[in-house]
């Protein structure tokens, strides 16, 4: 399991990602290009072994906040979904050009700050935690919400953390120490 941690410098020194191998707690890497300290302002895409940037891309769009959070597919290596304040972005990388395309998710009149994200094994669907204590569902080819929940009780403190089981529903950790079992397009609390 790799790790990779983000420095902050002055400004007008390169701030540092570094990568590390977490069980020999060995550095594997260190990947130099920010300016003042590592954030989530900007998306860039680094071939590790040759440690140089493939392209890179603004992490949201001007009229949005900044991305939080960052899930890869499991399916596909040019793949990825940033998240964060009033944004949500499906990523497509294309390495015959260098380049990354992202297409905005389409929420309606949701506006979330999202702090948690957690894709399917297929790749076809992703959910969201966010700060108002909803979960966001998104389908990864059309790019729209098809499901938010629960209507009724929302999860005190927000949504935290997100887990798949294999055995099916949404397991959710809320920020006030919550831990619930969730099913169904409405997220209704089992257990």
């Amino acid at each position: 399991m790799d790790v990779a941690s983000g420095q902050v410098t002055c400004i007008g020194f390169k701030a540092d990602i570094i990568l590390w191998d977490f069980p020999k707690q060995e550095l594997l890497a260190r990947l130099s290009l920010h300016e003042g300290k590592v954030e989530g302002l900007s998306v860039m895409v680094w071939d590790v072994s040759k440690r140089e940037v493939v392209c890179g891309s603004p992490a949201s769009p001007r009229s949005a906040g900044n991305a939080n959070v960052v899930m890869c597919s499991s399916c596909r290596d040019e793949m990825f979904v940033t998240a964060g304040n009033f944004t949500i972005r499906v990523w497509e990388l294309d390495t015959a050009t260098k380049k990354i395309h992202p297409s905005e998710c389409y929420a309606g009149q949701l506006r979330r700050i999202t702090v948690c994200v957690q894709m399917t094994d297929d790749d076809d669907d992703f959910y969201l935690g966010t700060t108002s204590g909803d979960v966001l569902k998104v389908n990864t080819s059309s790019k729209v919400v098809t499901a938010c929940g629960p209507q009724q009780k929302k999860f005190s403190m927000g949504v935290t953390a997100l887990l798949l089981p294999k055995t099916g529903g949404l397991i959710v950790g809320t920020g006030e120490g919550t831990v619930a079992l969730c099913t169904g397009s409405d997220f209704q609390v089992k257990k």
